[in-house]
C-alpha cells in the first residue's frame, strides 16, 4: 500500500488511522493485514490481540498519557 494521508487530499475524511482500521475490521476482518515471514495475521487477529493488550496494560494502571 502506497497511499499517503493528506488533509490537502480531496479524498482525506478527516478520519483516524485507528477510524480506518475499526472500519475494516467490521468490512473485512478475514483480510490478511500482515505478512512476514511466512505467517499471515488478519485485521481480525490484529484487533483482537491489541483488545486484549489495551485491557492488560488498563489492568496494569496504564491509560492515556503514562510513562
Amino acid at each position: 500500500m502506497n497511499a499517503v494521508i493528506d488533509p490537502n487530499n480531496d479524498t482525506y475524511s478527516g478520519a483516524t488511522l485507528i477510524d480506518m482500521f475499526e472500519s475494516h475490521v467490521r468490512s473485512n476482518p478475514m483480510a490478511v493485514a500482515v505478512v512476514q515471514g511466512g505467517r499471515e495475521w488478519t485485521y481480525a487477529d490484529i484487533d483482537h490481540w491489541s483488545v486484549a493488550l489495551a485491557q492488560l496494560m488498563e489492568g496494569e494502571g496504564m491509560g492515556f498519557g503514562s510513562k
